[in-house]
């Protein structure tokens, strides 16, 4: 950092790059800072030590101005940031010891049941030297990861109620969602299945789907709430098949012994969407971007 004399210092660190990268992609202190959990005047010291390492001025701070802009230096510095801090990730998913590249995200459990088990068969057969890490959990733990940079990027159905500025949210894919019951089930002889009709019945789903109808105001979707969550689906899929329950989970999971149910409710809710979560400004590595086409296929029927 700078000394009370405003001396260069001998070096920057990796910190003093992220800080300004975040500058620049935030357009202001405020935002940055608020970004970055940090004072601005902290933020202020590290831009002006990077700015007497490099020695030239790096940033515009005009007077009744909110914004920043960059200097012709600045976005030079800002693209070799840029490379450092991709570099730097890349590393980290590299083993400084052997060299074995790694692999870490996270999953919705709901959806991980549909899509996981082709993606890492994939990953076997194609990347058999990549070590895979995958955390299977609730939203909120999946973001603390992302934002401790233990995983690159995480996929949820849900979108967690605060989101750091830093944590960038995109549509992932679209699934539609589907009852299904026994063969055999009393329901299944019934001319028309309504609300009603599911009503009479346990109801079993995941969290996700809970929280979806949690957020519905509609007395009738109510009334269709789980009486039993579990994000396992597997575990669902076999009470559905030893009991009178009903199970609302991903269409395309349905498997025998179990059968979809012809019920129209999901027009009213219409599908249901998944995101991807990763860091804002910071890409991917190139087998994360490989791992997530993989995640897609089954949703999109490839």
């Amino acid at each position: 950092m700078v000394d009370n004399r405003g001396r260069a210092p001998e070096s920057v660190s990796m910190q003093h790059l992220l800080y300004f990268h975040t500058l620049a992609r935030r357009g202001s202190f405020a935002r940055a800072s608020e970004e970055l959990d940090l004072s601005q005047s902290a933020l202020s010291r590290s831009i002006q030590a990077l700015e007497l390492y490099v020695g030239t001025r790096l940033i515009d701070r005009e007077r009744g101005r909110t914004g920043i802009s960059l200097t012709a230096a600045g976005e030079r510095v800002l693209e070799r940031a840029d490379e450092i801090l991709t570099q730097a990730s890349t590393l980290r998913n590299t083993s400084v010891v052997d060299g074995t590249q790694n692999l870490a995200f996270g999953i919705g459990p709901q959806f991980a049941s549909f899509v996981l088990p082709s993606a890492l068969l994939w990953m076997h057969r194609n990347h058999p030297d990549v070590v895979v890490n995958v955390s299977v959990g609730p939203t909120q733990i999946m973001l603390e990861q992302l934002l401790a940079g233990e995983i690159e990027f995480f996929i949820s159905g849900q979108i967690p109620g605060v989101r750091p500025p830093r944590v960038r949210c995109d549509d992932f894919v679209t699934v539609q969602m589907a009852y299904s019951v026994r063969r055999g089930h009393p329901i299944l002889d019934e001319p028309r299945i309504t609300v009603d009709s599911i009503a009479r019945y346990p109801r079993y789903a995941g969290s996700a789907f809970r929280d979806r109808l949690l957020a519905e105001s509609d007395e009738v979707l109510a009334r269709l709430r789980p009486t039993l969550v579990v994000d396992n689906f597997e575990v669902l899929a076999d009470l559905t098949a030893r009991t009178d329950g009903v199970l609302a989970a991903f269409a395309g999971m349905i498997r025998e012994p179990l059968v979809h149910l012809d019920f129209d409710i999901w027009r009213q809710l219409g599908a249901s969407r998944t995101f991807l979560f990763t860091l804002d400004g910071f890409r991917l590595s190139k087998i994360a971007d490989a791992a997530i086409g993989q995640l897609r296929a089954p949703v999109e029927g490839r």
